[in-house]
């Protein structure tokens, strides 16, 4: 009974000694650094406003294409060559400033 006894203490101690380490090496490792590398192959879409419509210009592998927006319509519009989407919205009641959101897939 007595050696029943002392291997349990001992299978206790091991468990709780372990959660301990496990919780001072996960404090250890949450912090570092990541790097990362590489380069922009593609320019971004530009965006050009004329009178009442928003024309978004997308260039890939030597071809450009644009698509138009209006600028009363708040629905979300695809970027050509299904890059993404964009959406233009007022911010003031006299349409004098607005928001463009762009975003890539």
């Amino acid at each position: 009974m007595n050696s029943i006894a002392t291997a349990s203490v001992v299978m206790l101690f091991a468990s709780w000694t372990s959660n301990v380490l496990a919780e001072e090496n996960q404090s250890a490792g949450s912090s570092g650094r990541i790097q990362f590398s590489g380069e922009i192959v593609e320019s971004p879409c530009t965006p050009e406003f004329k009178k009442q419509k928003l024309q978004i210009s997308c260039s890939r592998n030597g071809a450009t294409s644009a698509a138009h927006q209006r600028l009363n319509t708040p629905d979300s519009q695809p970027l050509p060559y299904n890059l993404g989407s964009s959406q233009f919205r007022w911010v003031d009641v006299k349409q004098k400033l607005g928001i463009l959101t762009v975003e890539y897939l």
